[in-house]
């Protein structure tokens, strides 16, 4: 049988690890959301056509790049991706906000 004790122990504990969770995903999204889409054009590593991005070499790309894919297709000269305009991370981050994090 489980004392109130050990019960108290084990929520502080899962809120601590939910805390420790909290922190990881702010510093990764802070890494996703400084991605430029502009920058990696004028490098060339991304090139805009229409709706869709042509990837003339994906490992290339920053990791944080990838992340923010929505889809992707193999053409006969390459990939191509669509981008999210925010990580998945943010809606994630704003849920845990509002449940005080």
């Amino acid at each position: 049988m489980t004392t109130k004790q050990e019960l108290r122990d084990l929520v502080l504990k899962n809120v601590e690890n939910t805390k420790e969770l909290v922190e990881e995903i702010r510093k990764k999204e802070k890494v996703y959301s400084e991605l430029n889409l502009d920058e990696l054009e004028n490098t060339g590593l991304i090139i805009k056509k229409g709706a869709w991005y042509f990837v003339p070499n994906m490992s290339k790309v920053p990791e944080s790049f990838s992340v923010r894919v929505s889809e992707m297709k193999q053409e006969k000269e390459g990939i191509y991706v669509k981008i999210k305009k925010n990580s998945p991370l943010t809606s994630s981050l704003k849920k845990f906000e509002k449940l005080g994090y």
